[in-house]
């Protein structure tokens, strides 16, 4: 304790952390219109990021004297985090927009959140890791949204987002999307797709084509097997990526952005993105040749 030097106190965090409690104060007091302002005083003081919870927070406030402008707090809390509480009514589903600034340039976007090459792989790692079965469904879902963006291709998740849809739903290019349904937390010892889960998967794709007339989605599990049971069925052809696959796709983005690092971040052009894509088996054709295998109907159907 006695080698510790004093640190400078940082002013802003404690003007933060003083209105807090002199929002909970006036909020116990039943001052709740002083207690949202004390709470839109931080909230001016913060960048877009960090807002939403401090909105969800307003919400609470609001709520004894104002219950519908407290569900229009808590929908914009939520869309602008949507780890936050979703409203039970209100939010309506926004379409994934199309990738149209090619898969090197959404990369380059993903790469300009970072200061530096440490900073970076430090995100990489967590992402990475936590695309692991066995993990929180919500945990592994985020990161593979977040591959997803990693890879090149906007994503979003619709199940999340609106309360409907898939888990996960990549835009690959134009009107092609990668339609995903996560079952990380299926035994890995599983041999089978279940029927239930066959049949949340096809609601999923009449979800899409009632979304997105006019485009094509690839129905795809992250399941521990690639056979269904004796009594599921699927009219489309659709894919499993296993946990050997998965982690092998892992892996192969582990070494694209380990390259990627070894350069000065402003440096790193498109022509270089696409020609470490290939060599690290990233292409959108070896994602989908080399990580997915065809789901097979079970032998005893």
């Amino acid at each position: 304790m006695k080698r510790i030097s004093e640190s400078t106190p940082n002013i802003r965090f404690l003007d933060i952390a003083t209105l807090e409690r002199k929002a909970e104060l006036q909020y116990q007091q039943g001052q709740f219109e002083d207690a949202v302002l004390s709470i839109q005083e931080i909230i001016d003081k913060l960048d877009e990021n960090d807002a939403g919870w401090y909105i969800q927070l307003m919400a609470t406030y609001l709520y004894p004297a104002d219950t519908n402008a407290s569900m229009k707090k808590q929908k914009d809390a939520f869309l602008k985090n949507n780890h936050l509480y979703r409203p039970e009514q209100g939010i309506v589903y926004n379409r994934l927009t199309n990738n149209i600034n090619g898969r090197e340039e959404i990369i380059l976007e993903w790469i300009r959140k970072y200061k530096d090459p440490t900073n970076l792989i430090i995100a990489l790692m967590n992402i990475l890791d936590d695309v692991s079965f066995g993990l929180n469904s919500d945990q592994f879902e985020n990161g593979i949204k977040e591959i997803g963006n990693m890879l090149g291709f906007n994503s979003q998740r619709p199940e999340k987002e609106s309360g409907k849809g898939p888990d996960n739903l990549w835009n690959i290019e134009s009107k092609q999307f990668w339609l995903i349904s996560c079952k990380n937390k299926v035994k890995t010892d599983r041999h089978h797709i279940h029927k239930k889960e066959v049949n949340q998967l096809s609601g999923d794709i009449n979800w899409f084509k009632q979304h997105y007339d006019g485009c094509t989605a690839i129905p795809i599990f992250i399941h521990p097997s690639k056979t269904l049971s004796s009594d599921a069925y699927i009219n489309n052809d659709a894919y499993v990526i296993r946990e050997e696959n998965l982690n092998l796709l892992k892996e192969n983005i582990r070494k694209f952005y380990k390259f990627l690092v070894k350069h000065d971040l402003t440096d790193i052009s498109k022509e270089m993105i696409k020609a470490k894509l290939s060599e690290n088996h990233l292409s959108t054709f070896d994602i989908r040749s080399q990580y997915m295998e065809k789901i097979e109907q079970s032998p005893n159907s």
